[in-house]
């Protein structure tokens, strides 16, 4: 019975090590905020610089109408700092740059845009401050995933293909130098 009692003990404890390995971050443990209030699971709270490149038809996949907006796919620099989130997208007919306060919940995340802006947008299409998105997330070692939020506004451009970590420490320096967001754009207006 002793034997039985010892084996399940390293079972269990053999688990417990591959659960918190699968959860890890390459090596590196996942950001962890403190229970939402919501859910009372603690939030993963992505943080560093993300990229993606996106194409058309990556939008038409991800369920946008097949309607040609430039503004809207490209390469995308996203830099998660804190409770601030901030991008640039840039292809050769549009360079668009926005930022805003970031709020986690578990595995989502709500993200109000505070200010947006450009320097080609031939749609006119770039985030204006006051916009609210919800995505569900899911981060596996350097490899954040957008999902549609529940009931929520979550558009395909932000969510048309997962984003990989380039770097764990936010920086501003691999915004484009095309469209970059103003400097202060974590510590200025709203939550700041």
């Amino acid at each position: 019975m002793t034997a039985i009692r010892m084996t399940a003990g390293v079972l269990v404890t053999g688990l417990m090590l591959l659960a918190s390995a699968g959860c890890s971050d390459g090596g590196k443990t996942q950001a962890a905020g403190k229970p939402d209030g919501r859910s009372g699971v603690p939030s993963v709270r992505p943080s560093g610089v993300y990229t993606v490149t996106t194409t058309h038809a990556d939008l038409i996949k991800a369920g946008a109408p097949d309607e040609d907006v430039p503004e809207n796919y490209g390469k995308w620099v996203y830099v998660f700092k804190g409770d601030r989130l901030a991008f640039t997208q840039e292809n050769q007919y549009a360079c668009t740059w926005a930022y805003g306060e970031v709020r986690f919940h578990g595995q989502q995340f709500d993200w109000e845009i505070l200010d947006g802006g450009f320097t080609k947008a031939p749609r006119n299409a770039y985030n204006k401050p006051g916009e609210l998105f919800t995505f569900t997330m899911s981060a596996y070692r350097d490899t954040l995933t957008l999902s549609r939020g529940k009931d929520a506004v979550s558009p395909e451009n932000f969510r048309a293909k997962p984003m990989h970590r380039i770097s764990a420490t936010p920086s501003d320096k691999y915004f484009s130098r095309n469209c970059p967001p103003p400097k202060d754009w974590a510590t200025t207006g709203k939550g700041a």
